[in-house]
């Protein structure tokens, strides 16, 4: 009887290695994929938080015939919009004392789900478990060069959208802003969100070169706060930004002075931060704009032209 013999070739090292590799970039591509949809998802939700808050500012207008602006006792825009965006915080705070009066220090919630951009690298809990306020989203305060107060929120008294000559359509309202904890030392100097100081003063005009590569480069900072928080206070920097230096560039003051600093933008959306304009539309706005072109936006009246 003829026996029939049967032989099973196994399967080779490099085999098994090609299929690990294949196995590998798929499950790479898979998990890159499921971040961006989140990601994505984290944007609009961004996008939208940003749209209520124009709707609120221009709510705001229609009732009172003026644009927004901080109170007298100091209370920020932020403050000043929470009736305009369904927020019982309105009702605790006492708006006949500073913002930053004993009573209206404890209020460390604001209760707002649309001031919070779900891509921050802090969460809310975090703030507030460190007793810290904050909000994602901080108002133009202008371009910072000359004047410091040529923005939507730059003036001291409310302004009608009539004011507004170069287009409410291309004019920062409110941009988005990382927050982070307030922390001393430096070894907290990599916080996104931180403010830092430069060594020294610089005058302006004079010294603005000098001031840009210090901000930019300079390895001599010190820790100082957070963009975003103090969410009650009006102020600079804090609940305020400027448009002196393009968006995602470091915040810094001009030694211990705000006047002459700079505090940007700055978003964890790829590149991109988004803007609500005075019109009350949204748009992202990349880290790459032209320097010009931002304090373009930034101001209400210089004349400028720009396309949407």
């Amino acid at each position: 009887m003829n026996r029939l013999f049967s032989f099973r070739r196994g399967i080779s090292l490099v085999e098994v290695l090609i299929t690990i590799a294949i196995v590998g970039i798929l499950m790479f591509l898979l998990l890159y994929a499921i971040l961006a949809g989140r990601e994505s998802a984290r944007d609009a939700s961004c996008k939208n938080n940003l749209r209520q808050i124009g709707i609120a500012c221009l709510n705001f207008e229609n009732a009172k015939s003026k644009y927004p602006i901080h109170s007298l006792k100091a209370f920020s825009v932020q403050a000043i919009l929470l009736p305009y965006m369904g927020s019982s915080t309105f009702e605790v705070l006492d708006f006949g004392v500073l913002s930053y009066a004993e009573p209206n220090r404890k209020v460390i919630r604001h209760n707002v789900a649309a001031y919070y951009c779900p891509s921050n690298p802090v969460a809310p809990d975090q703030f507030y478990a460190a007793n810290q306020d904050f909000v994602s989203y901080i108002a133009n305060l202008g371009s910072n060069r000359p004047s410091p107060n040529d923005g939507a929120f730059g003036d001291f008294r409310n302004r009608s959208l009539s004011t507004f000559r170069d287009g409410t359509s291309t004019t920062l309202a409110f941009v988005e802003a990382m927050t982070c904890v307030s922390k001393t030392g430096a070894e907290e100097n990599t916080q996104l969100g931180g403010i830092y100081q430069t060594e020294r003063f610089y005058n302006y005009p004079e010294e603005e070169a000098e001031f840009i590569e210090a901000c930019l480069h300079g390895d001599n900072f010190r820790t100082f706060n957070s963009l975003g928080q103090e969410w009650k206070k009006a102020a600079l920097p804090g609940t305020y930004c400027n448009t002196f230096l393009p968006p995602n560039s470091p915040n810094c003051l001009n030694r211990h002075s705000a006047r002459g600093g700079n505090f940007s933008a700055s978003s964890q959306h790829g590149g991109i931060v988004n803007c609500q304009f005075v019109d009350g539309s949204v748009r992202g706005v990349s880290e790459d704009v032209s320097r010009e072109i931002w304090q373009a936006m930034g101001t209400i009246s210089k004349g400028e032209v720009l396309s949407e």
